[in-house]
């Protein structure tokens, strides 16, 4: 039970990823003549590994084998880990340190990462103990 607690948090924090760097985190603005800075590719990169995020969740939420929750979460794992690195080491961001994306975007897509990252270890971890207690009871039978 707890491991589906840790893991409908989990797809709330992906969830919340992908949707708030679209919304209220979102990076910079355009440009007055129409073109978009970097951290605009930044914001759009953030918002697909959200939404993967986001679908690896709702698998792991709805498997039932400890293998394929166990591949899931370190699929997400890896995804917020790489999602955690687009602003400012895998794509560039604006040039000026106090630019939305820098103050805004750049600390909310880490926070989120973090909790997505954190959770999911959770996740497994009652995953395991769930099982090891099942084993556990079966071989007492």
């Amino acid at each position: 039970m707890k491991s589906r607690l840790f893991n409908i948090i989990q797809l709330v924090a992906a969830a919340t990823a992908a949707a708030g760097v679209m919304t209220i985190f979102s990076a910079c603005g355009a440009k007055e003549d129409g073109t978009w800075m970097n951290c605009h590719s930044a914001q759009m990169l953030v918002f697909g590994l959200g939404t993967a995020m986001t679908a690896v969740s709702v698998f792991m939420l709805l498997l039932k084998n400890k293998a394929a929750r166990t591949l899931l979460g370190l699929a997400d794992i890896a995804l917020a880990v790489v999602c955690m690195a687009v602003p400012g080491k895998i794509i560039s961001m604006c040039m000026m340190a106090d630019m939305r994306c820098h103050t805004v975007m750049k600390p909310f897509v880490i926070l989120l990462c973090i909790a997505v990252i954190v959770l999911t270890v959770f996740t497994l971890i009652y995953t395991f103990k769930k099982n090891r207690k099942n084993e556990n009871r079966n071989r007492q039978k």
